[in-house]
């Protein structure tokens, strides 16, 4: 399924084709999905001792999705309970109907019972670390008096999960929609460098094998830059005393995206979608050969002066060039004494510096 996305009402799109839309209607596609957001995004339950009236209990950390975009939470919420209804299950606590506010976060909890089911469709993460600790929470799950369970997890059941070699992942190498569907999931919570048009998954050699995963499966659809993992450098984290362990990425190409976006589109996120429709565009006129001279340094003084202050991702929707071109004259500008950057979080504000001097 294809579409213009110039042309085309984004909420139209959405029901239409998403991959969201798929995972409502497709217990496979929503396991094969979840997994992929589970490696990614969610907290692993990793097992603690509790002290408890004096003695010592072993316990698990909660299942839970956390993140600043409240939208995308209430999305899988929402898209989970459904499911809950069909298959006759509990997966989230009924204390979370909607995402819970943590500071300028929010979260839900998910149940070991959401994992079991998962486990139960796809038999094995593409990844062998999240395999551990998933099923190490299974081989201790215990439930509590105040929680009836509508089912009970039996020791053959899960044994035949633990024992079973095969993974249904390897559908996403001949499911086009599926293998799309995994890189928007992605996009929305761990990929980087989506809001300038070039999508990177970078994670530690921890989740490797999850990585080589990911890039064999963008190298078979010609989606990605190089078929072999890059490693990148952490000497800067280590020199500000972060024990950081070896990162490795890889990088989507531009000329894809158009691609990937048309089969399983759009993002959660619709601020992420909304650069990402823009760079989309912005890459088939480069191919076409659309571009026109223009005096961009001047257009970018002209538009920060108007908006007062602004982000670099911001003036993407101004200037018809890629972001690095515009952090370019973005730094030219302040060296210049035109513009100032103010740090906010991790981004920069850039605005009006000298009024006069942009006048002159």
């Amino acid at each position: 399924m294809t579409h213009n996305i110039e042309l085309i009402n984004k909420s139209y799109i959405f029901y239409l084709m998403s991959i969201y839309n798929l995972m409502e209607e497709d217990w496979e596609a929503y396991c094969l999905m979840a997994g992929i957001a589970i490696i990614g995004e969610f907290s692993k339950p990793k097992k603690h001792i509790q002290i408890k009236e004096g003695k010592r209990y072993w316990c698990y950390q909660a299942i839970r999705l956390k993140m600043k975009n409240e939208f995308i939470i209430n999305e899988w919420i929402r898209i989970t309970r459904i499911w809950e209804k069909k298959l006759n299950q509990a997966f989230i606590t009924n204390y979370f109907k909607e995402a819970h506010k943590e500071g300028d976060q929010y979260l839900v909890y998910f149940l070991p019972n959401w994992i079991y089911f998962i486990l139960k469709e796809i038999k094995h993460f593409p990844s062998e670390y999240t395999n551990k600790v998933f099923y190490d929470r299974l081989k201790n799950w215990k439930f509590g008096g105040n929680y009836k369970e509508k089912y009970v997890l039996g020791k053959k059941d899960l044994d035949l999960i633990l024992s079973s070699q095969k993974s249904i992942y390897h559908k996403l190498f001949t499911n086009k929609e599926l293998a799309a569907g995994a890189f928007i999931v992605s996009f929305d919570l761990e990929f980087k460098g989506v809001l300038d048009g070039r999508p990177c998954l970078c994670m530690s050699d921890k989740y490797k094998d999850f990585l080589e995963f990911m890039l064999k499966l963008a190298d078979k659809y010609h989606w990605s830059t190089k078929p072999k993992l890059s490693e990148v450098s952490v000497e800067y984290s280590k020199s500000l005393g972060i024990n950081a362990s070896p990162q490795f990425c890889f990088r989507i190409k531009i000329s894809k995206l158009r691609e990937i976006y048309s089969i399983a589109g759009p993002l959660l996120d619709d601020y992420k979608d909304k650069l990402l429709r823009l760079n989309i565009q912005r890459s088939s006129n480069f191919i076409k050969g659309n571009f026109k001279k223009s005096k961009t340094k001047e257009k970018i003084l002209n538009i920060v002066r108007k908006l007062g202050s602004t982000k670099t991702t911001e003036l993407q929707f101004y200037i018809d060039v890629g972001v690095d071109v515009i952090l370019g004259h973005l730094n030219n500008l302040e060296k210049g004494g035109y513009l100032q950057k103010d740090r906010e979080g991790k981004r920069y504000i850039w605005s009006i510096k000298d009024a006069n001097k942009c006048r002159s």
